[in-house]
């Protein structure tokens, strides 16, 4: 069994940043996209979701992490505390950026030269028009 860490991570990591997604306000909209791709989540917690993209092949897949050691979110926390990491089943599937936005309502992603900015309070100037 490897161990990993739920972040998102490059091969060399220039850049760190934060996402943001809002659900479809009718769906629960990750859980409908492992059901539509054929990841039974009667009998396991879906407790991640990423994308990954490579620049050259032009792969675009997207990764599920469930665990079947707990079914919601207090019980993923109550195991953590007892043991420290959770065991997960990882699902690999080829999908374009534009299917997996399908599922979202709004995106948005940033990223920062220094992982120090990320949060940080910023202060927009205005524009003056030349």
């Amino acid at each position: 069994m490897s161990e990993t860490k739920i972040m998102a991570t490059t091969h060399y990591g220039d850049f760190k940043g934060t996402v943001s997604v809002d659900k479809d306000d009718l769906k629960n909209p990750f859980s409908d996209l492992a059901k539509d791709n054929g990841i039974d989540l009667e009998k396991s917690f879906l407790l991640s979701v990423a994308f990954k993209s490579h620049k050259g092949t032009r792969d675009q897949y997207v990764i599920f992490d469930t665990t079947d050691v707990a079914l919601n979110y207090d019980d993923v926390k109550r195991y953590l505390e007892e043991h420290g990491s959770i065991p997960v089943e990882r699902f690999s599937i080829d999908m374009s950026i534009d299917k997996l936005l399908e599922y979202t309502k709004n995106f948005s992603f940033i990223y920062t030269f220094n992982d120090d900015l990320i949060g940080q309070d910023i202060h927009i100037k205005p524009r003056i028009e030349l």
